[in-house]
């Protein structure tokens, strides 16, 4: 199976010159993910984040989660690493515990990975 983010594999449904302000998209652009590909289940996501546990420590840091990010397709993984342990780390040791794994995946579902 391949891994990568939807943001990579999306094709537009129509073509205007009326475009939003704030992404420079068509307005009325639908976008819907490529024949054959499928969204990433959360629990299939978390047990890809886990992998890049390097130091098996049961935590994942910044390094490991830019990674882990890079390694799944992700444009910017260092930026989206940073803003992921804003996001998740709610005790603000500056890691992704396990209590803590499931609001990362929350987040960084909405980058849309697919199976494809």
């Amino acid at each position: 199976m391949l891994f990568h983010c939807i943001s990579n594999s999306v094709v537009p449904s129509c073509k205007t010159n009326s475009t939003d302000n704030t992404n420079n998209m068509p307005m009325c652009c639908a976008w819907v993910t490529r024949p054959g590909s499928w969204p990433l289940p959360d629990d299939q996501l978390k047990g890809l984040l886990k992998r890049y546990d390097i130091n098996k420590d049961g935590k994942l840091s910044r390094k490991e989660l830019k990674e882990a990010f890079r390694s799944l397709g992700l444009k910017f993984s260092g930026w989206r690493a940073r803003r992921a342990l804003h996001h998740a780390d709610a005790n603000g040791d500056g890691v992704i515990s396990e209590e803590e794994m499931n609001e990362l995946v929350k987040y960084a579902s909405r980058w849309g990975f697919i199976i494809s």
